[in-house]
């Protein structure tokens, strides 16, 4: 059975930037909860520490998505390729 297959499209900058920030919010989430689980667990100040600097460095990114132009709604979602 051929399926046809469609070329995906190109996402626009503006999206692909979204996807960037929201790719970094989740690497600094994962920081932000191994440094609380460590502080949990022993106690150390440098742990909860980092945790509210990487509190303020997802601030940073949610006013920077906050401010990044929005996708065009018009644009098709790419559709995932049939075997």
């Amino acid at each position: 059975m051929n399926a046809m297959r469609e070329t995906p499209l190109t996402p626009e900058p503006a999206r692909l930037q979204i996807v960037q920030l929201t790719n970094q919010a989740c690497e600094l989430t994962k920081a932000a909860v191994s440094s609380a689980t460590d502080f949990l667990r022993t106690g150390s100040v440098s742990s909860a520490l980092a945790v509210g600097e990487r509190e303020k460095e997802l601030d940073d990114l949610d006013r920077e998505v906050d401010e990044s132009p929005r996708p065009s709604r018009r644009s098709r979602p790419l559709k995932l390729a049939s075997y």
